[in-house]
């Protein structure tokens, strides 16, 4: 489906992987992007109880944060992957109804790395009201902090 990024398969990371890196250099040229989150936007997102933040890169690519976790266990991956679809699919059409043209990131389907690096550097257009959504985004931050190892004080 064009405009939101793939869930990965097989194993594999999804295509949008390091796409903002590469659109930094691409870009770099480049005047800067005024911002294009809309308040019609956040009511599409207030719509969506599995929406629990949405991020804008300085070059207006956008990001979301579902409710479903960032790391499945094996034996649920096939559940995870058709919840984060059909949330997803249900998002962004809303999204794209009420004017939204640019393709949009799902951050579940990113690398921890990438999900840190996006709650940390871009802006967050949209926050849900639950104060237990802000767990998913705390454990991708650890994981950042610890330069990507799952256990940081065993210095390995």
């Amino acid at each position: 489906m064009r405009g939101i990024s793939s869930p990965p398969h097989r194993g594999f990371i999804s295509g949008h992987y390091g796409l903002d890196r590469l659109h930094l250099q691409v870009r770099a040229e480049e005047e800067w992007v005024a911002p294009m989150w809309d308040e019609t936007y956040t009511s599409v997102c207030r719509q969506h109880p599995d929406v629990i933040a949405a991020f804008e890169s300085p070059y207006g690519r956008l990001a979301l944060l579902l409710r479903q976790t960032l790391i499945p266990l094996l034996e649920d991956r096939a559940r995870w992957l058709d919840d984060t679809r059909r949330v997803a699919r249900a998002v962004v059409a809303n999204l794209r109804s009420a004017g939204l043209v640019d393709d949009v990131t799902i951050l579940q389907w990113q690398p921890l790395r990438q999900v840190a690096h996006v709650m940390r550097r871009w802006d967050c257009c949209y926050e849900s009201d639950t104060a237990g959504d802000a767990e998913l985004g705390d454990d991708a931050s650890a994981f950042a902090l610890t330069d990507g190892s799952r256990n940081a004080s065993s210095g390995s």
